[in-house]
């Protein structure tokens, strides 16, 4: 996001707003991954999801505000 800020469109930064979002979908499948395979306590997928959560809702408000804008 921070390297998309320096374009020169809201088109162009709007697009790296979408591959934010992309990759946290992304780290999300990897945590269901790691979670099947044994490699997450039984908390640890609950709370990081959750920050994946927040994490979305606030690129996507973003990605609202410039589309409105």
């Amino acid at each position: 996001m921070a390297e998309g800020c320096i374009r020169s469109s809201e088109i162009e930064f709007n697009r790296f707003l979408e591959i934010a979002m992309e990759s946290l979908f992304e780290v999300e499948t990897q945590l269901i991954i790691c979670a099947e395979l044994g490699f997450l306590s039984k908390n640890d997928p609950t709370e990081l999801n959750n920050l994946i959560n927040t994490e979305a809702k606030m690129v996507n408000a973003l990605m609202n505000k410039i589309k409105n804008s």
